[in-house]
């Protein structure tokens, strides 16, 4: 006689222990007895724990067939796992700030884009330049937390407004009054016009070039006839020119990416004009990873949130002799750990070069043209000029490449000119505008900005190479004296 299935799955799937025993069996999976026997719609989520002593059956024998039976079992239910809350859309950029200033479990031990996010390792109010130590001891930057203060971004020349940075342009603006500049600026008009740019040794082999093209042809007003290379060394000079002309036409027809544009033709032409010049304490470095110092950024005149940090590509920086190495190491053992650098990074190469000038680059397809970075970069170089308690900074020349050109900029600060006052103010008024004006933070300005070259052939490329040696001979003159009778002045007054 078969037994029904109802009683058979009943059989073959609950497990009753022997009386009086107080242990609980598991009921089927719900998945496997609707698999098997297709008899009951069970629940996705497990059934619980059968309690054995409430189930009623017969107590000699199973239930038999063609009667009613009636199966009674008390389950505990398991706890109901909650789900999480639907996060809410975020539709607006307010919205995606809100999220990411909730409080969220944090790791231990921060990362360094936490740490670069701290700020500095003491409070520094550049707006009256003064270095104010906490009262705590200067804690370790790898040890800070993140800091919730937003970073303004400064990604067009047109968001520098907000942080006094004011772009002008040559055509409408003149130059600082600074003799040594206007002197460089002269210098630079005249290379740039092709004057006296290609050696004289080189002559003939250039209008020999069977690949010469009408960019190439020369003018008695280009060839020099003294230039300052033997020959031989004139003639290498030119190989290695026309080598850097190749690495930028394939640069460009390839679409390259900034990184090649730097490592196959920047770089290799500013070291060559650093070579060819004469100057071995003037030197190129790639500055591609080198931050600035949080508390030296330049600031939101509005909110008083820090800019975003800006990197630049190569910075022509000095050497110097013993005597005066000895100098810097001695004034940046008096600074906080944050700021042991003569500069506005702690990259290692830059922290005891003075940096003269600071190069920007970019591709033809870049959306950007680099003066944000300049302005920034500059802002903080200067803020950190300040705290060693420098005077008289002189305008900087910056250097910005976009594919195959190259542009000339200078940069400066001033204070917002006064206006024309009448006769009948009085004196003591004067004192006191000139007072707010001593107090207020000073305007920075970017001159933009004068065509120096290009790589795309040979004399645009002469011109190029005359306007970086004279660039060179400016940091290494003038503005190597300036910086080292600052360190020594401020070394000297500690």
């Amino acid at each position: 006689m078969k037994l029904p299935l109802a009683i058979r799955a009943w059989v073959d799937e609950v497990k009753i222990t022997s009386k009086g025993d107080e242990s609980a069996e598991l009921l089927p999976s719900p998945k496997r007895f609707k698999a098997r026997h297709h008899y009951h719609q069970w629940d996705r989520q497990p059934l619980g724990i059968v309690n054995t002593n409430a189930i009623s059956t017969p107590n000699t024998m199973p239930p038999q067939p063609g009667k009613k039976t009636t199966v009674t079992a008390t389950i505990e239910k398991s706890p109901v796992r909650r789900t999480s809350p639907r996060r809410k859309r975020i539709t607006t950029e307010e919205e995606r700030e809100e999220v990411d200033n909730e409080a969220t479990p944090q790791l231990t031990r921060p990362s360094w884009a936490g740490a670069l996010r701290a700020g500095a390792a003491t409070d520094i109010s550049l707006t009256r330049l003064e270095l104010r130590r906490p009262t705590s001891s200067l804690p370790d930057s790898s040890h800070s937390s993140p800091s919730k203060r937003s970073r303004s971004p400064a990604k067009t020349t047109t968001d520098l407004q907000f942080a006094n940075i004011e772009l002008r342009a040559f055509s409408e603006h003149p130059p600082p009054d600074c003799a040594h500049i206007q002197e460089l600026l002269s210098d630079i008009q005249a290379a740039t016009a092709g004057i006296s740019v290609v050696p004289h040794a080189v002559q003939a082999e250039i209008a020999s070039n069977p690949k010469k093209t009408i960019l190439d042809r020369l003018s008695p007003h280009n060839i020099n006839v003294s230039y300052h290379l033997s020959d031989a060394k004139a003639v290498e000079e030119l190989h290695q020119l026309r080598s850097i002309i190749a690495d930028a036409a394939d640069c460009k027809v390839e679409c390259q990416s900034e990184a090649a544009w730097n490592a196959r033709v920047h770089d290799p032409l500013l070291r060559l004009s650093m070579e060819t010049a004469a100057l071995p304490r003037v030197r190129p470095f790639i500055a591609t990873t080198a931050t600035i110092i949080p508390a030296l950024l330049p600031r939101n005149a509005f909110t008083g949130d820090p800019l975003s940090s800006r990197l630049v590509d190569f910075c022509i920086a000095l050497e110097s002799d013993t005597a005066h190495k000895e100098t810097i190491k001695q004034l940046l053992a008096s600074q906080p750990a944050a700021l042991r650098s003569l500069n506005q990074t702690m990259y290692s190469p830059l922290r005891f070069r003075p940096i003269a000038i600071a190069v920007e680059t970019k591709t033809d397809t870049a959306t950007e043209t680099g003066e944000s970075q300049l302005a920034i970069w500059t802002k903080a170089w200067l803020n950190r000029m300040k705290l060693l308690g420098a005077k008289n900074i002189p305008p900087l020349p910056v250097l910005r490449i976009k594919g195959h050109d190259w542009f000339l900029l200078l940069a400066w600060e001033e204070h917002e000119q006064e206006h024309e006052h009448g006769q009948e103010q009085d004196q003591e008024q004067d004192r006191d505008r000139d007072r707010e004006q001593q107090d207020a933070e000073p305007s920075l300005i970017i001159l933009a900005e004068m065509p120096i070259g290009d790589t795309r052939s040979i004399l645009p490329l002469y011109r190029l190479i005359n306007v970086l040696r004279r660039l060179a001979r400016w940091a290494d003159g003038p503005f190597r004296d300036w910086h080292e009778s600052t360190v020594a002045s401020t070394c000297h007054n500690q």
